[in-house]
């Protein structure tokens, strides 16, 4: 009966919803980095503590995704600036495939790769930096704090890093460094939201059809083209959810909650991901519900869940009340719409 519910739940993302503003980056400037401790390839220890002193590139993707090589190297390019010479700076490659070590010793034969590549393979260091695109690169200073966070390969990537790594070396100011990004910033921003609407739109039409790889690709390309685009963002976590890849969509909808609290869409994936974990998270989902309700009494979806929720815990005459609230107001909408980012078939 639950699944069914829930299943239900799912189709009811495709009802319409307000626009959204664009999401705040991860990291902000001088926060601490995640700390890290995993182990190469061959089997050595490494610590991002360990790094202290010196400046350290941490980029997030896999072996055998191009772009990430592509990243690579422009990350060692970008290392060889002479004004860069006689600096501490270490460059590493974490990868999270759920493979042995050899297994991915033998796919780590690519001069662009940095001597340091780490295994993930139960994604704690991408759940710490809140990876939500691959690649995703980090220049953090000698104390250890972010200095700049780039999310995907941009057409801007190598100049945007080049930038971020003199600011981290001490060879350029922080006023000068805004002032080059947001020179740079202004250059694509505009076009590459065109293109980002562009390839979400494509995205959830492909969603829909059931080609999730493919969906998967077109959210990843918008993401990169502006880190930003919540639809994309929505989008992202729907297809996750879908997948059953919780902690991943949780990562996308809490995004979204961090720029917006009073986003309605990204209240309901959150509660969606705490409604399948179960256990303690469904008083989390309940509350995230509860609020949605206060702010938007005509939400349907938002009763729905809330029924789901009294019926895992044996609240029958609950439930059956949440579930007929939920009923009457999909009654009286006028006309659905599909949201950025829905899940529903046509």
């Amino acid at each position: 009966m639950i699944g069914s519910r829930f299943g239900a739940v799912v189709g009811l993302m495709c009802l319409c919803a307000p626009t959204l503003p664009a999401n705040a980056e991860q990291f902000e400037r001088g926060d601490p980095a995640p700390a890290i401790e995993l182990e190469d390839l061959y089997g050595a220890p490494f610590t991002s503590e360990g790094q202290q002193g010196r400046v350290l590139v941490v980029t997030f993707g896999e072996l055998y995704h191009d772009r990430t090589l592509k990243a690579c190297g422009i990350i060692k390019d970008a290392l060889q600036d002479p004004r860069l010479e006689g600096q501490e700076i270490r460059s590493v490659l974490v990868v999270a495939q759920g493979v042995p070590r050899r297994a991915l010793l033998a796919e780590a034969k690519d001069d662009r790769l940095p001597a340091t590549v780490l295994h993930d393979p139960g994604r704690e260091a991408f759940g710490a930096y809140h990876v939500a695109v691959m690649p995703t690169t980090f220049v953090v200073d000698a104390e250890g704090k972010v200095v700049y966070e780039l999310a995907g390969l941009t057409e801007r990537f190598g100049d945007v890093l080049g930038d971020a790594l003199l600011l981290a070396a001490g060879k350029l100011s922080i006023e000068k460094f805004d002032e080059m990004l947001a020179g740079r910033e202004k250059e694509g921003e505009n076009e590459n939201v065109v293109r980002a609407e562009r390839r979400t739109n494509l995205a959830r039409q492909l969603m829909r059809r059931g080609m999730l790889d493919l969906a998967s690709e077109e959210f990843t390309k918008a993401l990169e083209l502006a880190p930003g685009y919540v639809p994309a963002r929505l989008g992202t976590g729907a297809l996750l959810l879908r997948q059953g890849r919780l902690a991943d969509a949780e990562i996308h909808f809490r995004a979204v909650l961090k720029a917006n609290p009073e986003s309605v869409e990204a209240a309901l994936g959150l509660a969606q991901v705490q409604v399948l974990r179960g256990g303690s998270e469904i008083d989390a989902a309940e509350e995230l519900m509860q609020g949605v309700v206060a702010r938007n009494p005509d939400e349907p979806r938002a009763f729905y869940l809330l029924g789901t929720i009294h019926e895992m815990r044996d609240e029958h005459q609950e439930a059956a009340e949440s579930f007929r609230t939920a009923a009457e107001l999909l009654m009286s909408r006028e006309s659905w719409d599909v949201v950025p980012g829905g899940t529903g078939d046509e």
